[in-house]
């Protein structure tokens, strides 16, 4: 129903929706359930994967950490000037910007620093096998046996 993928250059994550092959398939009040169950489990994946990406990322200066961003049907393709070494000021902004998203939207968890890609192939000794590919398989192995 759902997919995900990582992209290089700029680097994201993107959660895409699947479920509006369903529609007119079950009763209307089948289907807002069902709406409002996927979209409360895609902002749910979304969320975990921001957050285990955010907090894998080296820190030197804390601008890797602060350059995930979050997009709503596009990457977002600028980088940011600020900093954030615990990564928690990122992680709150992203997260009450999923939690915000339209129904069945793809979310894109982007990063356009020009050294991310560096840091997501094992530059770094902080996080020697990367960050975001990571963070996607270790959301997918706790989401996989839930159940929308």
């Amino acid at each position: 129903m759902a997919s995900y993928g990582v992209e290089d250059r700029p680097y994201s994550v993107v959660l895409r929706s699947g479920v509006r092959a369903l529609m007119g398939t079950y009763s209307k009040l089948a289907m807002e359930e069902i709406r409002a169950d996927y979209n409360k489990f895609a902002r749910e994946v979304a969320i975990d994967v921001d957050q285990r990406v955010v907090l894998k990322t080296p820190v030197d200066t804390g601008r890797a950490r602060a350059n995930w961003v979050v997009g709503f049907s596009r990457p977002v393709r600028r980088a940011r000037r600020t900093v954030d070494q615990s990564g928690g000021a990122t992680i709150v902004e992203n997260t009450r910007k999923i939690q915000q998203a339209k129904d069945f939207v793809n979310v894109w968890i982007s990063n356009n620093l020009p050294y991310i890609n560096e840091l997501e192939n094992g530059s770094s000794r902080q996080a020697p096998a990367g960050m975001a590919r990571l963070a996607v398989n270790e959301t997918v192995r706790v989401f996989s046996n839930r159940r929308i």
